[in-house]
Parts: structure tokens; C-alpha cells; sequence
């Protein structure tokens, strides 16, 4: 197959032309054998209802194609939005870690400096107000 000098394209004409021949000859002696010409209302219905055939055949390829790419579009958009659940749900994770009691309380003291109240003793005086007694022995109001 050769495209500089058309060999390719000159024999596949050739192969169509005789194809073409060859209908035409069949349809020669169909229509001697018949015995009768073909009116011309006759073919301009007949070419009438194959070009409509053929619009037809096209109208339904170019649906095919069309269900193909939108099928391939909701494949594409199932796996995004799969990938985008995963994420959220990493997320969720992560920060349900992150609000663990434990966790917060070992920052607070750790990066903080807080004490816990289990550590700093509370007295009640009488007159109905909270004390809290300072590391020192001393005690707050």
C-alpha cells in the first residue's frame, strides 16, 4: 500500500467500480427476466425510500454513539464521586481521632500547661462559695 503514487486508492476504485458493475448487470437481468421496464415514478420511489433507509441507519448509529459517550461519562463521574466518598470518609476518620477525649486533655496538659482538677484539691467554705487551694498550701477565692 503505497499513498505517493495512489496505487491503494486506485485499486480499491477499481474493486468498487466492478462491484458496482456487477449490481447493475444483476439488476439488468432481473429486470429482462421480468419482462417489464421500471416506470419512473417506480424509481424515484424506490431511491425515495433508500435514502430514507439510509437516514434512518445513520440516525441510529449516531445514537449508539452518543449512549457509548455518555455511558463512558457516568463511568467516569461513578469513579470520581466513589474516590470523593473515600475521602470524606478518610476525613470522618481522622477526625474522630482527633476529638478523642484523651487526646485533648494530653495536649492541654503537655502543650498547655493545664493541670487536671483531679490533681488541684477544691474546699468549700461557708459562706457557700468554692475554693480552690493553690499548689503553694494557699488558697484562691
Amino acid at each position: 500500500m503505497t499513498f505517493g503514487n495512489n496505487t491503494y486508492y486506485r485499486s480499491r476504485s477499481k474493486r468498487l467500480q466492478s462491484s458496482f458493475q456487477g449490481l447493475l448487470n444483476w439488476l439488468r437481468t432481473f429486470l429482462r427476466a421480468r419482462r417489464r421496464s421500471i416506470s419512473p415514478q417506480f424509481l424515484l420511489l424506490g431511491t425515495l425510500a433508500l435514502f430514507l433507509v439510509g437516514i434512518l441507519c445513520s440516525q441510529i448509529i449516531y445514537r449508539q454513539v452518543r449512549v457509548g459517550r455518555v455511558r463512558q461519562e457516568i463511568a467516569r463521574l461513578e469513579e470520581r464521586n466513589h474516590n470523593l466518598r473515600m475521602a470524606v470518609n478518610h476525613r470522618e476518620v481522622k477526625v474522630a481521632r482527633l476529638k478523642r477525649l484523651d487526646r485533648i486533655q494530653k495536649i492541654a496538659m503537655t502543650q498547655l500547661g493545664m493541670v487536671s482538677s483531679d490533681t488541684v484539691p477544691v474546699l468549700e467554705i461557708e459562706t457557700g462559695q468554692w475554693a480552690q487551694l493553690s499548689p503553694e498550701g494557699g488558697h484562691s477565692p
